[in-house]
């Protein structure tokens, strides 16, 4: 029985040894089968920008004692979620404004655009995705491991995860002219420099996505606004010389369908927005004069 016990511990032991489990904003998760990996979790949270949302999720890796191996994760979100909904679903708790973009920098559309790209299959859900490497990643980071693929969620319809600084990990540097085509073969051989590479593969070829409540009421965030004074101009473009509509009243209530460019006008900044009146009107008007009031 004692030895029963001991072989069941050292059991334990390896698995947590050669596994580490991350749960990524409670709506996959990752499994990395290698010793001595450890990811810190620095944010995880809502980034919204001209009313798109992008969940981001962001860890540092160490790795073979190096800590500057970064992994981020973009989850694009669909269109007028309300944020409360996303924090029920997901375990992310704090939403931030003015992300900068889906991804960093022009990294995602280069990868789009790159007729050398990998498609990879994940077999357990028939995710199709592609893979994408290169030796530039930002004046910040060197080389970037890039895996991008579309969600069938009522929430997020597609995802990004970057590694970045893999070369790092390796035994040997490799060239500037770093492609995925020179990854993959080297794979394809056994190459023990890309072991890294490789098992990042199986990682994400083997990606658990999390289920969610199904019977959750899904509910559009809809922005309503009333003028805070009285003949506020009601336009058809977002500009001074815009066709005049008409002139909206006091407190009559508006729905914020999007919003424009931001400017001064007459020594007040502001920001135009388009809206939509109670009658079914559709027309802009300069922001500095609304105020937001709570749906009801």
């Amino acid at each position: 029985m004692r030895k029963l016990i001991i072989v069941l511990f050292l059991l334990i032991s390896f698995t947590i040894l050669n596994a580490t489990e991350i749960n990524v904003a409670n709506i996959f998760k990752l499994n990395i089968p290698i010793n001595n990996i450890f990811f810190k979790k620095y944010t995880e949270e809502i980034n919204k920008k001209n009313n798109k949302k992008i969940i981001f999720s962001y860890y540092l890796i160490n790795y073979k004692s190096f800590e500057y191996i970064e992994l981020r994760v973009y989850f694009r979100v669909n269109e007028n979620i309300n944020d409360d909904l996303i924090k029920k679903i997901t375990d992310i708790n704090k939403t931030r404004d003015n992300f900068f973009s889906f991804g960093i920098g022009d990294e995602y559309n280069t990868m789009q655009e790159d007729t050398k790209n990998i498609d990879i299959l994940n077999s357990k859900k028939g995710l199709k995705i592609k893979k994408y490497i290169t030796d530039w990643a930002s004046s910040m980071s060197t080389d970037l491991l890039l895996y991008n693929f579309k969600l069938d969620h009522k929430l997020f319809n597609e995802c990004l995860i970057e590694f970045v600084n893999i070369y790092q990990t390796t035994e040997k540097k490799f060239p500037k002219n770093l492609k995925t085509p020179f990854i993959d073969d080297l794979i394809s051989k056994n190459d023990k420099s890309v072991y890294f590479y490789k098992m990042l593969d199986d990682v994400i070829k083997n990606i658990e996505l999390l289920e969610f409540d199904e019977n959750a009421k899904i509910e559009p965030t809809i922005t309503y606004l009333i003028p805070k004074v009285n003949n506020l101009r009601f336009r058809e473009t977002p500009d001074l010389n815009g066709k005049y509509i008409r002139s909206l009243k006091q407190g009559e209530k508006l729905e914020l369908i999007e919003k424009g460019k931001t400017e001064t006008i007459n020594g007040t900044k502001g920001t135009w927005v388009k809206v939509k009146t109670e009658q079914g009107e559709v027309g802009w008007c300069f922001d500095a004069y609304l105020e937001e009031v709570k749906k009801k």
